[in-house]
């Protein structure tokens, strides 16, 4: 298998490229965005990620019990089989593999806009952290980053209640789960706040608290709203 990747090793690079370009923009496509730019480095990553598995089993295979995967089995079962492992990685794991290591699991953060459109997040649903005193708040509640390239931000945020009062009397509004994407010109400051922090929850329907972690309270809320 190894010899098979040095006597190809272009075809192993594209390949690899390929393959996290597909899994990328499948992921992406849950919240209706497509990366255009093609010189990502985390395509490269996020390859290697699903063709190492591939070339770890092929080794062990060929290595400890003399079954050539690549000569011996036919193309069709090779492509088949393939697919098979291409569409659990890019369902089940890499939805949860963290962006350092090629995944694509976000991080919980919150986010300063620019003065000019510090006004537009409440209009778009997303509500600006509260500050103690009456001071007006400039960053954002808890959000989900999803994505980030050169020019753009997708953030996640999930739904808040929102308190009216009226000469009718006073009700509450929810606001549905949303994704938005930003350019970054918009946003003057981004804090990455800990992603396993825990968040107390008191449950209205009853006295029991739920405990779960920052991360669990966004980015998890957020991705299963998408499908993810």
């Amino acid at each position: 298998m190894l010899e098979s990747i040095k006597n190809r090793y272009t075809e192993f690079i594209l390949l690899t490229y390929i393959c996290g370009f597909v899994s990328w923009n499948f992921y992406l496509g849950h919240f209706s965005f497509f990366e255009f730019d093609l010189l990502q480095t985390r395509f490269i990553s996020a390859g290697i990620l699903i063709l190492l598995p591939v070339i770890l089993l092929a080794s062990f295979l060929s290595l400890f019990t003399k079954i050539k995967l690549i000569e011996e089995v036919p193309f069709f079962m090779k492509v088949i089989l393939f697919l098979v492992w291409f569409s659990f990685f890019n369902v089940v794991l890499f939805p949860f593999i963290p962006q350092s290591l090629g995944g694509a699991r976000p991080y919980v953060v919150s986010v300063v806009p620019t003065h000019d459109t510090t006004a537009d997040f409440p209009t778009m649903g997303v509500s600006l952290a509260p500050v103690p005193n009456g001071i007006k708040g400039i960053q954002t509640v808890n959000g989900c980053k999803i994505y980030e390239n050169n020019n753009l931000l997708i953030l996640g945020f999930i739904y808040e209640p929102v308190v009216s009062t009226t000469t009718s009397g006073t009700y509450v509004k929810t606001q549905s789960n949303r994704v938005l994407t930003i350019y970054k010109e918009h946003i003057e400051a981004m804090s990455i706040l800990p992603q396993d922090f825990p968040l107390i929850f008191n449950k209205a329907a009853s006295s029991s608290v739920t405990l779960m972690t920052m991360y669990t309270g966004v980015c998890d809320t957020v991705r299963r709203a998408y499908g993810i």
